[in-house]
C-alpha cells in the first residue's frame, strides 16, 4: 500500500467514525440505500450512455428479454425467446426475416394502463425520430415494418440479415399514451420530460423522489405484475461523487452497498485487505467481477495532428499500460488490445500490441514531421508545439492517477498533457456525444456479451449536429474498410464466418487506432453481509436487473 494510500484511508476512516457518531448508520429494512459516484443526466435511457442511468433504472422497468447474473437470457415481458426452431424467427428469401414477438398479457405500466403491442411500435417510431437525437438505433433502422397482429403479438419484419435480430429493440418499451404527446412537442419537450413526474416505469419499482445532486428514492410499485414483486419497499440512490466519502459512507453504514459505479478499485482492494485484517467495514463483503467494461482515450480524429496514425500509434507506444495496470491494480485487471475483452466470442487475440517504447514512439513522431523544439516539448514544421489536452470525470481518483502516469510518460518523449476534467455530466452529456473536445476524452463503456463493431465504428454512427448527435464513434473514425466489415458482421448468420470478421476489424481497428485502448476493468461492488440476493453481472445488465428480489436477512 503507497504512503498515499494509507494516508487517504485514514482520513476516510475518521470521516467514517464521524458519520457513525452522528447516528448515519442505523438501518431500516424496509429500505436499501445504494452509493453510487456519479449521477444519471437523465431517466430517459434513450438519451444516455451513463451506467449511472442504467443503475437507476434497472429495476424500473422491464424489457421483452433480460440477461441474469450468467449472462443467460430470460424472457421478462416476452412469454418466450423467439428462435428459428421455434418458428417465431424466420429467415426469407432475398436476405430479409422476420421476428415475431407474443407479450405476456396483463403486464401494466405505473399508472395501471395494459402494455400492448402499440407501446413497442410507438417506441420504434421514437428511436427511429431524426429530431429526437436517440444515441443509437443499430437495429431499429435494419426494421423495415413494424407489424401489430394483435394486442399482444407484433413482427419485425428486418430488411437485412442480422445474427441478433431476436434481441429486440435498442432500448426499454415507453408508454405512448404519455409519450405521444411530449413527442408531438418536439425534441426539446422530449429530452426535458420530468421523469420524475411523467409515467414511464412498468418495473417492480417506481420513483417517487429525485433530488439533483443528493439522492433518487424509489418504491415499491403496487401495478407491478411481472416476474416478481419487491421484497423492499424503499431503494434509494446516495450520489457522492467523491469515491473516498463514498467509501466512508459505506464504513459508517450511511449506505448499504456500492454498485460499480461507485468503488474504484484501489479502493475496492484497500477495503476487501481492511475486512480480512479484521479493522474496519466487518459487516461487507467486496465482490470482484470479471467485467465488460473497456476503459480508453478516445482522440478526436478531426483534430489535424491526430488525423496522422503514426501520431497516434507513437502516444500508444509512450504508455507503459502494463506497468501501470501493475501498479494500480494489483493484477485485478489487465491491458487491453482491442476494442473486445478476450472473452467476447469474436476476440481476436493475435492483434498487433503496442508494448512499450519511447524509442519506437519517438521514431514514428520524427517520421510525422514532429521534433523536439529548445524547451523540449515536440514541435512541427509549423512551429506548433504538441500540448493536448484530455478530459475525464472529475474526482476519479483511479482515472486521476492514470492521467498523470501519461503526462509523466508523455513528457519523457516531448509531449505535454493539460488536465481539464469536468462533471460526469458534463462529460456525458456535452462534451463526449457532442465531440466537444479538442484532443482526447478518457472514460469507459460496458459492452454486452454480443458486441460488433457497427453501432462502434461506422462512420455511419459519428455524431453530429445533423444527426442530433446519434451514434457512438465519437472519435469521427472513417474508414471504408471498417465499414464493409462492421456492415458483413451484422449480416452474417454463420458464426465461424462471422467470427472471421470481427478479427479482421479488430486487426484495422489495431493498426488504426482511433482511440487508445487502456485496460478492461473488473466491476467492484461491495455488500452488506446481509444483504442477500446481490447479483453483479460484469456486462451492460446493470447489478440491478434483479432488485425486487434483493431482500435482508433476519
Amino acid at each position: 500500500m503507497t504512503k498515499r494510500l494509507a494516508i487517504t484511508l485514514t482520513m476516510v476512516l475518521v470521516l467514517a467514525l464521524a458519520l457513525v457518531a452522528n447516528g448515519f448508520a442505523a438501518r431500516n429494512p424496509r429500505e436499501i440505500i445504494i452509493g453510487m459516484a456519479q449521477e444519471p443526466d437523465t431517466l430517459n435511457n434513450m438519451l444516455s450512455d451513463m451506467s449511472a442511468t442504467s443503475q437507476a433504472v434497472g429495476g424500473l422497468t422491464d424489457d421483452l428479454l433480460e440477461r441474469d447474473g450468467n449472462w443467460k437470457l430470460f424472457p421478462q415481458m416476452a412469454t418466450q425467446i423467439p428462435t428459428i426452431e421455434n418458428g417465431l424467427w424466420k429467415v426469407l428469401p432475398g436476405d430479409k426475416m422476420q421476428v415475431t414477438w407474443q407479450l405476456k398479457k396483463g403486464l401494466r405500466w405505473r399508472d395501471g394502463r395494459e402494455i400492448t403491442a402499440e407501446d413497442f411500435e410507438f417506441t420504434w417510431k421514437v428511436i427511429m425520430n431524426d429530431d429526437l437525437g436517440v444515441p443509437s438505433r443499430e437495429v431499429s433502422e435494419m426494421i423495415e415494418k413494424f407489424e401489430i397482429k394483435d394486442k399482444y403479438t407484433f413482427v419485425l419484419h428486418f430488411k437485412q440479415l442480422y445474427h441478433l435480430a431476436n434481441l429486440g429493440l435498442d432500448y426499454n418499451p415507453i408508454p405512448k399514451h404519455i409519450f405521444e404527446p411530449i413527442v408531438k412537442s418536439g425534441a426539446k419537450a422530449f429530452a426535458e420530460a420530468d421523469f420524475t413526474k411523467v409515467v414511464f416505469e412498468n418495473g417492480p419499482y417506481m420513483v417517487k423522489e429525485w433530488v439533483r445532486g443528493s439522492h433518487l428514492v424509489t418504491v415499491a410499485n403496487p401495478r407491478y405484475n411481472g416476474t416478481e414483486k419487491a421484497k423492499v419497499q424503499t431503494v434509494i440512490f446516495r450520489f457522492i461523487p467523491n469515491t473516498n466519502t463514498l467509501m466512508a459512507n459505506l464504513l459508517a453504514g450511511a449506505v448499504d452497498m456500492l454498485t460499480p459505479v461507485g468503488l474504484t478499485l484501489d479502493q475496492g482492494l484497500a477495503l476487501d485487505k481492511m475486512i480480512r485484517d479484521q479493522k474496519r467495514g466487518t459487516d461487507y463483503g467486496v465482490q470482484f467481477t470479471t467485467a465488460l467494461t473497456w476503459e480508453h482515450i478516445d482522440f478526436n480524429l478531426d483534430n489535424p495532428w491526430l488525423k496522422d496514425k503514426r501520431v497516434r500509434q507513437a502516444l500508444v507506444y509512450a504508455i507503459d499500460r502494463q506497468a501501470m495496470v501493475d501498479a494500480l491494480f494489483e493484477g485485478k485487471q489487465f491491458v487491453s488490445h482491442s476494442y473486445l475483452p478476450p472473452k467476447h466470442y469474436g476476440y481476436n487475440p493475435n492483434v498487433k500490441q503496442y508494448e512499450y517504447s519511447p524509442a519506437k514512439a519517438a521514431e514514428l513522431l520524427a517520421a510525422a514531421g514532429w521534433k523536439k523544439g529548445a524547451d523540449g516539448i515536440m514541435e512541427n514544421t509549423k512551429g506548433e508545439k504538441m500540448i493536448l489536452t484530455i478530459h475525464t470525470t472529475a474526482g476519479n481518483a483511479v482515472r486521476e492517477k492514470v492521467e498523470m502516469i501519461i503526462k509523466d510518460q508523455w513528457k519523457k518523449i516531448g509531449i505535454e498533457l493539460k488536465i481539464e476534467n469536468v462533471a460526469s455530466t458534463v462529460l456525458f452529456g456535452e462534451i463526449s456525444p457532442k465531440r466537444a473536445y479538442e484532443h482526447m476524452t478518457m472514460y469507459a463503456w460496458t459492452s454486452p456479451p454480443t458486441t460488433n463493431p457497427y453501432g462502434l465504428w461506422d462512420s455511419s454512427q459519428i455524431p453530429t449536429a445533423e444527426n442530433a448527435y446519434a451514434g457512438q464513434n465519437r472519435p469521427g473514425w472513417r474508414n471504408a474498410k471498417s465499414d464493409e466489415l462492421s456492415r458483413a458482421i451484422l449480416k452474417e448468420l454463420d458464426e465461424k464466418k462471422r467470427i472471421a470478421l470481427f478479427h479482421e476489424h479488430q486487426a484495422l481497428w489495431s493498426e488504426e487506432l482511433p482511440s487508445i485502448p487502456l485496460y478492461f476493468r473488473v466491476d467492484v461492488s461491495a455488500t452488506h453481509k446481509n444483504l442477500q440476493n446481490v447479483k453483479p453481472t460484469g456486462n451492460t445488465t446493470p447489478i440491478t436487473w434483479n432488485v425486487q428480489n434483493w431482500s435482508w436477512a433476519n
